[in-house]
């Protein structure tokens, strides 16, 4: 096993008790990922910029436009809907399957 084994069945026990405690399931919560993940992103773009240049040999041009404005976009995104997303929506079944 490799050094890193521990740490990830560490860390996915710590996500999945998390999620299993529903506070994932909150509005705030949800909002709250969302704009940390924005934080990060500003707050990392010279690091992530460099990763790109090295990994994928993409100039500060291509990283801009490529991949940070796409998941900053998606975010945004993601903000603006998350509310409508969480309501809850009727999905129809069959007869044969539908709860007594």
């Amino acid at each position: 096993a490799s050094k890193y084994s521990a740490l990830v069945e560490k860390e996915s026990l710590r996500l999945s008790t998390s999620f299993k405690s529903g506070k994932t399931r909150d509005y705030g919560w949800r909002k709250a990922q969302l704009q940390g993940l924005q934080r990060f992103l500003k707050k990392n773009l010279a690091q992530i910029s460099e990763c790109l240049r090295l990994d994928l040999g993409r100039c500060e041009f291509e990283v801009q436009g490529l991949e940070i404005m796409v998941i900053e976009n998606d975010i945004k995104n993601a903000l603006d809907n998350l509310a409508t997303w969480m309501e809850p929506t009727y999905t129809p079944s069959q007869a044969l399957m539908a709860p007594t």
